[in-house]
């Protein structure tokens, strides 16, 4: 490949590394240190050269045909403001090096994984205080349109708190599982589910989705419920761009989208919040960024087998069908390749099925419907964190899986409730125990709704708790 040498996980020596950033990145920061490394890259410390300010910088280092699933987190995370939330200040990437960087506010703080394995299983006021945040952050992360699909302690982050009140407030971090949400419900599919899966239950959740879309249960969708769809996410289109986004997947050219288009139009839409459609004007660059790292040519075009690339590092390929039919539905010109504007539009598509080559999320907080490709939605992160909440107060996850075939068997088994947590600590509180067995029902309707809602009755039992 043309440029600088490709940097791997095993060898981002820190100095090494800071000098593939940009030279606008060089500008602005000081290195100061490293503050840890993993096998995908590695966090230095910097200081911005006009304020001072100290922040934290993740360097990823991308493998062939990897920086567009790996830039999808850093424009997810620039969409959501929380206080519970790690805040992504900047991010990009630097194509012929093959490094990903993303600039995130300092957290100088311990995550609940590390206190829990230091310390021991928290008190029941504590954990609470944990779930209040996180909630709070989760409330904020849906209403981004996205649902978070890795809450673990490894990703929440306890830090010392602004507030004079409190000592401590936890952070969500790592957007790495993230997906966008579809529509004012919030719901999407897990990865290997959609268009782009294989089984007969992806079909059916895609015709349960349709069908909440179809609102006059006609049977077709027209402009009126795309639009819906593009406001709930705050995304301001004209009429023209909606009706170019229909005419893509307008098979019989009757104006509407029937079921069986709407296949092809799911993924589309459901990756609106990281697609051109919603980025703003300072944003828009990335796009090229990311496509200048797989223009492998650099002729300014993607050929077919270029695209290829972006699949051979992940768990699964797709068929070379799959692919042309990807390639034929944006190739706008038909000359057989992608240019930089239509990869514009391709984007969060070609990130769609790069996930769906891959499982996210970890095993033991996984929710069922993500073992059953099911419809995922804010109950999906609720069930996540009601593990999470067990295992801080317990020290033991409700189901304790640690692969697909265990994680399918047990979570995935809709009949095999997860066990009350008084059977596991001896003195929890009734009223704490009956929120964490609500969120772990495996019926995600049984659940609470979403984060606000836990959050409200979460909030009543912490008045309670301190209260006593």
């Amino acid at each position: 490949m043309a440029g600088k040498r490709k940097a791997s996980a095993s060898d981002m020596d820190a100095k090494r590394t800071w000098n593939m950033l940009p030279s606008s990145m060089l500008e602005r920061y000081e290195l100061k240190g490293e503050l840890g490394r993993g096998g995908a890259g590695c966090v230095l410390l910097a200081e911005a050269k006009d304020t001072g300010d100290r922040v934290a910088i993740k360097l990823c280092a991308a493998q062939e045909g990897e920086m567009p699933i790996i830039m999808k987190e850093g424009l997810m995370m620039k969409r959501v403001e929380s206080e519970n939330v790690a805040r992504m200040i900047e991010f990009g990437c630097c194509a012929n090096a093959g490094v990903a960087f993303f600039v995130i506010e300092l957290l100088d703080g311990m995550t609940l994984h590390d206190i829990i394995v230091s310390r021991g299983p928290l008190p029941v006021q504590e954990a609470c205080r944990v779930g209040l945040d996180v909630l709070s952050g989760l409330r904020d992360i849906h209403e981004a349109g996205l649902i978070h699909r890795d809450i673990k302690p490894q990703n929440i982050i306890r830090v010392p708190s602004k507030d004079d009140g409190r000592e401590w407030t936890y952070k969500i971090i790592d957007f790495g599982s993230a997906v966008a949400a579809l529509g004012p419900e919030r719901f999407a599919l897990p990865s290997f589910g959609g268009p782009y899966g294989s089984t007969s239950s992806s079909e059916s959740q895609l015709e349960a989705i349709f069908a909440m879309i179809d609102l006059d249960g006609k049977g077709l969708i027209g402009s009126e419920e795309v639009l819906r769809m593009f406001h709930s996410l705050d995304i301001q289109v004209s009429p023209q761009h909606i009706d170019g986004f229909l005419v893509r997947h307008d098979a019989d050219g009757d104006g509407k989208i029937s079921g069986d288009e709407f296949a092809a139009m799911f993924t589309e839409l459901a990756t609106l919040p990281y697609s051109s459609h919603a980025l703003k004007d300072e944003q828009a660059h990335h796009l090229k960024e990311v496509f200048d790292s797989l223009d492998i040519n650099r002729d300014g075009h993607l050929s077919l087998s270029e695209i290829e690339g972006a699949f051979v590092q992940l768990n699964r390929q797709p068929s070379r069908q799959q692919l042309t039919w990807l390639m034929t539905k944006y190739d706008g010109n038909s000359d057989g390749q992608i240019s930089e504007d239509e990869f514009r539009l391709m984007y969060g598509e070609l990130v769609a099925l790069q996930d769906s080559m891959n499982m996210q999320g970890t095993h033991g907080y996984m929710p069922p419907e993500q073992y059953n490709d099911m419809i995922l939605s804010p109950a999906s992160d609720v069930w996540s964190l009601g593990a999470t909440l067990f295992r801080l107060v317990s020290g033991q996850l409700p189901f304790a899986v640690t692969g697909g075939t265990w994680g399918k068997g047990i979570i995935g088994d809709m009949n095999m409730q997860a066990p009350k947590l008084s059977h596991v600590v001896f003195g929890v509180p009734p009223v704490f125990e009956k929120i964490i067995e609500r969120s772990l029902r495996k019926d995600s309707s049984e659940r609470f709704r979403n984060a606000h809602d836990m959050r409200e009755e979460m909030h009543q039992v912490y008045s309670q708790l301190t209260k006593a």
